[in-house]
């Protein structure tokens, strides 16, 4: 161990009830000196008062999920017993689950506990709470850690069709030492961050052209995300062709296609690489940008949707110089538009190439032997999902894809009478299944890589679970929509050794049976309910 730098002590979720943390992290106590005091601890906030040794990363787990700072649920923690973190010098990272709303009150009592101005990165979570607390929390923030140099200040706003202003995170520019900034609103008060050289912004309406011009004011800028929060309305983003001095650029979640002047980029004389994500419709005005690609590296996610008149628009690159080795397709998304073989030669001339990442979508019947015919596909798919079709046909043709690491079926039919070997898929490591008919013909013990198994399906439980005892390299099993279980399935699941980590929904069945399979070696957590 005398070459580890850093000890991360991940899915120490609720087990740590039955299993003592201190004890836990006091395992690991020799190697201290070696780690330097590099200690990441994820955990729920019940548990934090047993983290008494020195960390340099914090992760939380709040125990309630998406809730609410009225919930009288969260006043029962006992933020007294925090005051051993006012000792902790080495702690430089706060950061909360990716998909739990922070409750005030912790992360202001845990902020307080620490030295003024110590850390240097705060992850904050997803929803937007409203104003209010988002006000308390920028001056929380804003006041206390002027030292920050990132701050992932929430990430999903107008979740509730309420949309942010400026005004509400004015007090953030006190962090003159900020080089990196997530946030859903730009306020031009932000221009006093003259180090901020990433910036991830989303826009509302036409809020982003007008930011430009204290943008301007930023001389480190040269990493620019930037989101729309409302797909179904087109607003202009042109001006962002006046930011000349970026290396990076990346444009998610708008309709770009009809905003021609957003590819003037020539005065981006610095530009090195661009991402489009999230793009309405795959069509000739998208691909205008490709022009550039002599110039700089171009990364696209494509998604095609039926137009008005339920067709779908153009697709001719003839006459488009391009650099294919400039350019990779990372996802491409289907609805309801069938690969054809006109369409697929045309992708596949142009771009020497076919997207790791295959998404179809909302088909009345679906072939998949129709995707495995395609020139080059099978030695370049890793990620296939089909969600939402009535009839699936020819499922077996996935063999075919030996590369494929992740297979996704949601609320699909599957359209077979016989067994569906799977060996094929050899180098399969995740499975998500949800909302499937005749999903027993699937003969998932084939599948002899998989490491990961998502199951939201409580007619399928039962006569999958056979399957699991001859996954060997099976380590995380996730459930939901599971309202029945028998004491023999529940002890089959525990009796599974090879298993790290559990997955199952708050306040289901499952929750009940919580200490039978939390182990010293086996971590279980509980999340909020997902389609």
């Amino acid at each position: 161990m005398t070459k580890l730098s850093t000890l991360q002590l991940c899915h120490v979720f609720s087990y740590v009830e039955y299993f003592d943390l201190k004890h836990f992290i006091q395992i690991n106590h020799k190697c201290q000196h070696v780690c330097n005091h590099l200690i990441q601890v994820k955990c729920l906030e019940r548990n934090l008062i047993n983290v008494n040794v020195p960390l340099h990363s914090l992760y939380l787990t709040p125990s309630i999920l998406n809730g609410d700072s009225a919930n009288d649920k969260f006043t029962t923690f006992d933020y007294k017993q925090l005051t051993h973190l006012s000792n902790n010098s080495t702690l430089k990272a706060l950061c909360f689950s990716y998909d739990a709303t922070t409750e005030y009150h912790l992360l202001s009592n845990i902020i307080r506990q620490l030295p003024l101005h110590s850390l240097t990165k705060i992850d904050l979570g997803t929803y937007d709470i409203g104003e209010e607390n988002i006000i308390k929390y920028a001056t929380l923030i804003g006041t206390t850690q002027t030292s920050l140099k990132t701050l992932s200040f929430w990430k999903d706003p107008g979740k509730n069709a309420r949309f942010s202003e400026p005004r509400e995170v004015e007090v953030l520019s006190k962090l003159v030492k900020c080089e990196n900034l997530r946030c859903f609103v730009w306020s031009p008060s932000f221009v006093s961050m003259q180090k901020l050289s990433s910036l991830n912004l989303f826009y509302h309406l036409d809020t982003f052209n007008e930011s430009v011009d204290s943008l301007k004011k930023l001389p480190n800028l040269c990493s620019l995300i930037i989101r729309s929060t409302t797909l179904n309305q087109f607003y202009s983003i042109h001006r962002v062709s006046e930011l000349s001095y970026l290396t990076y650029l990346n444009i998610s979640g708008t309709q770009i296609n009809k905003d021609p002047a957003v590819f003037s980029l020539d005065k981006c004389t610095n530009l090195k690489y661009i991402s489009v994500y999230y793009i309405a419709s795959i069509s000739e005005e998208v691909f205008d940008i490709l022009k550039y690609s002599t110039k700089f590296h171009i990364q696209l996610q494509l998604y095609s949707i039926p137009l008005e008149n339920d067709e779908f628009a153009p697709f001719n690159l003839t006459g488009i110089q391009l650099d294919p080795k400039r350019i990779l397709i990372l996802h491409m998304t289907m609805v309801q538009r069938k690969i054809k073989y006109r369409l697929a030669k045309a992708l596949f001339n142009r771009f020497q190439q076919w997207p790791p990442n295959l998404y179809f979508k909302g088909y009345s019947t679906f072939d998949v032997s129709d995707i495995h015919k395609c020139t080059g596909i099978s030695n370049s798919l890793v990620r296939l999902e089909l969600h939402f079709i009535d009839k699936i046909l020819n499922l077996n043709s996935v063999n075919s894809f030996s590369y494929l690491t992740s297979l996704s079926i949601k609320h699909c039919k599957i359209k077979t009478e016989e067994p569906i070997p799977l060996n094929g898929l050899i180098s399969l490591q995740r499975l998500c299944i949800s909302h499937c008919d005749d999903i027993q013909f699937l003969s998932i013990s084939d599948i002899t890589s998989l490491t990961s198994f998502t199951l939201k399906d409580q007619a399928c439980f039962t006569p999958l679970l056979p399957h699991l005892i001859k996954l060997t390299n099976l380590k995380q099993i996730s459930l939901s929509n599971i309202s029945v279980i028998t004491d023999n399935d529940v002890e089959f699941l525990i009796l599974l050794d090879n298993i790290r980590h559990y997955i199952f929904e708050e306040d289901s069945i499952f929750q009940e049976k919580e200490k039978y399979f939390a182990t010293p070696t086996r971590t279980v957590s509980f999340v909020t309910h997902q389609d």
